[in-house]
């Protein structure tokens, strides 16, 4: 029996968007793998992946879809800006196994401006799981 057999269907689809991330050079490819893995699984509206900057403590948006967020005029300005990690949400992805779900009425609790933003875009909830990659 092959390793991947012991995982759940969930966990499959995680491990094979963590290898695609590798393999894909395009991140219009990657979106677009990504989103295709993830709509036969998840009902969302909004795609985005972000990247650690461990050394200095913070995130940034890497690649994005996002169908219902990028209709706000601040879209630019605020989804491409340097937040820290320790935002409530992004630290909870980071030191989680699994895949974390929060409430965005919760996280915006904390003041921060990309929270407000995601509230008057529209978005409800966000599903974040953490992928990660050697090199």
């Amino acid at each position: 029996m092959r390793e991947e057999d012991y995982y759940s269907p969930e966990i499959n689809l995680f491990l094979s968007i963590s290898e695609a991330i590798v393999s894909i050079r395009s991140k219009n490819d990657l979106v677009n793998f990504i989103q295709q893995q993830l709509k036969s699984v998840f009902s969302f509206s909004d795609l985005a992946i972000t990247r650690f900057n461990l050394e200095k403590g913070t995130f940034k948006v890497f690649l994005e879809q996002c169908a219902t967020s990028n209709q706000h005029p601040d879209f630019n300005e605020i989804a491409f800006a340097e937040y820290p990690i320790n935002d409530g949400l992004h630290n909870v992805i980071r030191d989680s196994e699994a895949t974390v779900i929060l409430s965005v009425a919760n996280l915006i609790q904390s003041g921060m401006r990309h929270f407000v933003f995601l509230q008057e875009a529209g978005i409800k909830e966000i599903a974040g799981m953490r992928l990660m990659h050697k090199g």
